[in-house]
């Protein structure tokens, strides 16, 4: 198959571009021949940028690149809104996902969290499992693992390169893992931003966002366990899974 890190994929670029120089060579109008080395640049930047992607181990699939040139991000993602009681905030998630659907492939929210020690305001997406909307599990508390995006990345880009929903769900049904909330805080607070996750003195507060706020926030609006034992970090880079 031609996925964007085939070997495959890049004989066939690599044949194309040769085969454009030959006609290059042999060609004898003037206009076929800088038509053909035009046309000979195509493969050669397709090539370079397969290389990049192969280097960083990014897109594996190329629904993964249409997911995410599609720009199915955040504003694709059901809101809840901040500060609501438990109470409200349950019947909102029963609105706005389904319950019969979500009792079975869990769902995913966006929240937007104002960080009370940072200072800072940005959108988290939230992966609920299933259990999390099933009768049996109404008085759980969730674990939760924080999944915190690389440089250049993006939360949705959790979903929609790694496929991490799915593949956790897969997991869950085989029995493999136990139910968990999935949470994907925006870490930069821009796609051109990189700050490694750390306090910028008199700037932003990223690590305190990150490792305070954000579950606080959470365990407040959401039945997920509060900062502790119960919450694990994951960080990806060049599409590797690290311990945070």
């Amino acid at each position: 198959m031609l996925e964007p890190q085939s070997t495959a994929l890049f004989i066939l670029m690599m044949a194309v571009f040769f085969a454009l120089l030959a006609g290059v060579a042999v060609a004898k109008q003037p206009a076929f021949r800088v038509l053909a080395a035009a046309l000979a640049f195509v493969p050669a930047m397709l090539f370079g940028m397969a290389a990049v992607n192969k280097y960083y181990d990014y897109y594996q699939t190329w629904g993964s690149v249409a997911a995410d040139l599609g720009a199915q991000g955040l504003t694709s993602v059901p809101e809840i809104p901040a500060g609501a009681s438990g109470q409200r905030l349950a019947k909102i998630l029963g609105k706005v996902t389904g319950s019969r659907t979500a009792a079975r492939q869990g769902e995913t929210v966006r929240l937007t969290v104002t960080g009370r020690a940072s200072h800072l305001t940005r959108t988290v997406l939230i992966y609920l499992p299933p259990q999390y909307f099933q009768p049996a599990y109404a008085r759980a508390s969730f674990p939760a693992i924080e999944l915190i995006p690389g440089f250049p990345g993006q939360p949705q880009d959790w979903i929609n390169v790694v496929g991490i929903t799915q593949a956790y769900l897969t997991l869950l049904h085989d029995g493999a893992v136990k139910p968990a909330v999935l949470i994907m805080p925006d870490a930069n607070g821009g796609p051109r931003v990189s700050l490694q996750c750390l306090n910028v003195r008199h700037g932003p507060q990223d690590a305190t966002f990150l490792a305070m706020d954000v579950p606080r926030a959470l365990s407040r609006s959401l039945r997920v366990a509060p900062p502790g034992a119960g919450l694990g970090h994951r960080r990806v880079f060049r599409g590797r899974l690290l311990r945070g």
